[in-house]
């Protein structure tokens, strides 16, 4: 329980900090994805030209 109490003496600033969190969370999410698709136009581009290219 000292825990939360640390995190945020307050219900707002509890809230806060878990808001915080999730939003790094669905950035770290949206990279994966993103890192996804720039690897699957390298695997593309590879197949077509033999070549890497630069997104």
């Amino acid at each position: 329980m000292s825990n939360i109490i640390w995190i945020g003496s307050t219900t707002q600033g509890y809230n806060h900090h878990t808001e915080t969190f999730h939003n790094l969370y669905n950035k770290m999410n949206k990279n994966i994805e993103n890192s996804r698709v720039i690897n699957m136009k390298n695997i593309v581009t590879r197949q077509n030209d033999g070549g890497d290219v630069d997104w």
